[in-house]
C-alpha cells in the first residue's frame, strides 16, 4: 500500500536562502512549494486553485508586500488554507494587524527551531482537514435539503418544477466547462421557483399557456421573488442564494433603486443569470422562436448583463442542432430532459418540455399510464439520454395517480 501523499505546503519569502534552508528542514514531512514574495505567493495560489494548499506560511517583513497584506490576499484566494506568520522582534507592533486582516491561526518567533516548524505545521494541516471537512459536510447536508425541496417541489408542482429545470438547463449554458456554475447560482435557480407554490393552480396554469391574468393575479405574481427568499430565510448559508432571487427583476444597467443598493456588476450573479434565463423562457413559452425572443432581449437595452446575453446567444445557435429522439413512457430514465411537453390523450399537459425525469416523476409517469393512456412517443433530448439513468430502489410507495395541477 503506497504511502498517503504529504500535505501541500507554501513557504513565502523574500528571502531565497532563508526558503532554501526552510525545505532542507521540512524535506520528506511536507510537499512544499516556495514563493519569493507575496506577489508570486498569490500567482501560485490563483494558479493552483482552491484548496491546493493545506497550510500558508509568510515572512512579515517582505519588500512590496508585507505579509499583513499577503496573508489578507489569501484569505480571500484560498480561504480554506491555514495561515501562519513567521516574524521578528521588532515586527511585534504590527503582528495584531495581521492576525485581524489575515485570519492567522498562529505565528512563529525567528528564528524557529525544525521541531516547532514541523509541530506548527501540523498543527496547521490538522486545522485544515478540519475546515474542510466540516465545509463539506455542510454542503452535502445542504445538497440533501435542496433537493429534497425540489423533489417536493416536483410533485407539488410539476409546471413549476418543469420551469425550474428548464431555468437551470438554460443557466448552465452560460458557463463553460472550464468555468462551471457556481453552486449559489445553480441555488438560485433551482429555487427560484419555490414561491409558485402560493399561486392559485389555475393562476400558474394560464401562465404556462400564455393567457392574460388579472392585476391582483399580476401583483400575487409580483411577489413571488419575495416569497421564495422568506421560504429560504430558515435555511443557513444561503445568503447569496437568498440575493440573487430576491434581485432577480432588477435591470443591470439603471442605477440603484435606492443608496447602497447594487446595480452592474454588484448585482448577485444568480440575479443576473435569473433575469437573463426566466425572460428568455417567458418569451419562447408565449411562442417566439429562438431568434425572435433573443431579438426581442437584445432591445431591450440595459436590461441584461450583455455577457451573460451574449453566451445565451452562442448557445442557443448550437443547440438548435441537439438531436431529439422519439421514446416511450417504458424506456425513460432518470436524468433524460423532455424535449416537449408530455399530454395525455385527453389533451391534457402533463409534464413540460425541459423537464428532467426525476425518481418521483418517473413513478407518477409510470402510475399514470397503467389508467390513463398517455400520447406516445415522447420527445426526449438525445445528449440528455447518454447521461440517463434507470431508477435505484423500490418504487415510490402511494404515489398519486394525477399529474395534472387542478383535480
Amino acid at each position: 500500500m503506497s504511502d498517503p501523499t504529504p500535505p501541500r505546503v507554501l513557504l513565502v519569502d523574500d528571502d531565497p536562502f532563508l526558503l532554501e534552508g526552510l525545505r532542507r528542514q521540512l524535506r520528506g514531512t511536507f510537499e512544499l512549494t516556495t514563493a519569493l514574495g507575496g506577489h508570486e505567493g498569490l500567482d501560485l495560489l490563483r494558479t493552483a486553485g482552491r484548496g491546493s494548499f493545506a497550510v500558508v506560511v509568510s515572512d512579515y517583513q517582505m519588500p512590496r508586500m508585507n505579509g499583513a497584506s499577503f496573508l489578507a490576499s489569501v484569505r480571500d484566494v484560498a480561504p480554506d488554507a491555514t495561515r501562519m506568520l513567521l516574524t521578528g522582534q521588532a515586527d511585534l507592533n504590527g503582528v495584531a494587524s495581521v492576525v485581524n486582516r489575515g485570519g492567522v491561526f498562529r505565528f512563529l518567533m525567528k528564528p524557529v527551531s525544525r521541531d516547532v516548524l514541523t509541530e506548527a505545521l501540523r498543527a496547521g494541516v490538522e486545522q485544515h482537514r478540519l475546515v474542510t471537512a466540516e465545509r463539506e459536510l455542510l454542503e452535502q447536508t445542504l445538497q440533501g435539503s435542496v433537493k429534497a425541496l425540489t423533489e417536493l417541489l416536483s410533485l407539488a408542482s410539476p409546471l413549476a418544477f418543469g420551469r425550474a429545470t428548464r431555468l437551470r438547463r438554460l443557466a448552465g449554458s452560460l458557463f463553460g466547462a472550464e468555468d462551471p456554475m457556481p453552486w449559489h447560482v445553480d441555488l438560485a435557480v433551482m429555487l427560484s421557483q419555490v414561491g409558485v407554490l402560493t399561486l392559485p393552480p389555475t393562476v400558474l396554469e394560464r401562465i404556462e399557456a400564455n393567457e392574460a391574468i388579472s392585476s391582483e393575479e399580476q401583483a400575487m405574481v409580483a411577489r413571488l421573488p419575495a416569497v421564495a427568499e422568506q421560504v429560504l430565510a430558515g435555511i443557513p448559508r444561503l445568503d447569496e442564494v437568498r440575493a440573487g432571487i430576491r434581485l432577480q427583476v432588477a435591470r443591470y444597467a439603471d442605477p440603484p433603486s435606492s443608496p447602497g443598493a447594487p446595480a452592474g456588476d454588484e448585482l448577485p450573479l444568480g440575479a443576473r443569470v435569473l433575469r437573463v434565463v426566466q425572460d428568455y423562457d417567458s418569451l419562447e413559452t408565449s411562442g417566439q422562436p429562438a431568434s425572435e425572443a433573443l431579438r426581442t432581449m437584445t432591445g431591450r437595452g440595459g436590461t441584461y448583463d450583455p455577457r451573460l446575453l451574449s453566451a445565451l446567444t452562442a448557445w442557443l445557435a448550437d443547440a438548435r442542432s441537439a438531436e431529439v429522439i422519439p421514446i416511450r413512457v417504458g424506456e425513460l430514465f432518470c436524468g433524460m430532459v423532455l424535449a416537449d411537453d408530455v399530454v395525455a390523450e385527453s389533451g391534457v399537459k402533463l409534464v413540460p418540455r425541459g423537464h428532467e425525469i426525476t425518481p418521483s416523476l418517473l413513478e407518477r409517469l409510470h402510475n399514470f399510464s397503467r389508467t390513463s393512456p398517455v400520447r406516445e412517443p415522447m420527445l426526449v433530448f438525445a445528449a440528455s439520454r447518454k447521461g440517463a439513468r434507470p431508477p435505484v430502489g423500490p418504487a415510490l410507495p402511494h404515489a398519486p395517480h394525477d399529474l395534472t395541477t387542478t383535480p
